[in-house]
């Protein structure tokens, strides 16, 4: 059963590592859709202004409609990263995981 504790989780996260690196370097391959709209201001701070739109949940309109929506994102996406996270820490960095931090860990997980 020794077998089972890390070197599974180590093949496990290679894995997972390969098929990210593939997943990437197809979708870097694809050609991007041409905009067809007019340009107006800045790019780069159009792009940013739309990738913090997550943060800044004011700024939308279905999440002042229905701000409940937004807490179930936020809370399920910070889930997810910490389960990511945990794949990492476990077997890597075990000493990190305290029982404080793994009770943070499994109360959003």
């Amino acid at each position: 059963m020794k077998f089972l504790e890390e070197e599974v989780q180590y093949i496990a996260l290679a894995i997972m590592g390969i098929l990210y690196v593939i997943k990437i370097l197809w979708l870097a391959r694809m050609k991007a859709p041409s905009d067809k709209a007019p340009l107006k201001g800045n790019r780069f701070q159009g792009v940013l202004k739309s990738w913090g739109n997550i943060f800044m949940p004011w700024s939308m309109e279905s999440t002042r409609k229905h701000p409940f929506f937004y807490l179930e994102f936020a809370l399920f996406h910070i889930g997810v990263a910490l389960t990511i996270a945990a794949t990492f820490l476990i077997p890597l960095a075990s000493g990190l995981m305290t029982p404080s931090s793994s009770k943070i860990f499994m109360l959003f997980i």
